[in-house]
């Protein structure tokens, strides 16, 4: 988020989701809170990582 120059909350409302699901599906896979980010979510993510890194420079590492 940070290597796309948005916060927590800006990013969450790019994905439509609540801050917190963002965050639960930020957390550790070990953690009782943790949620899978769905597939969809992934794609959209990766097709605006896409965006960016074609249209202001290399966005690497953020999406494996």
């Amino acid at each position: 988020m940070n290597q796309l120059g948005m916060t927590r909350e800006e990013f969450a409302a790019r994905l439509s989701v609540s801050k917190r699901t963002l965050d639960k599906w930020l957390l550790p896979s070990e953690s009782s809170d943790f949620r899978a980010l769905p597939e969809m979510g992934r794609a959209y993510i990766q097709e605006i990582l896409t965006w960016r890194s074609h249209n202001s420079g290399s966005v690497s590492g953020l999406m494996r």
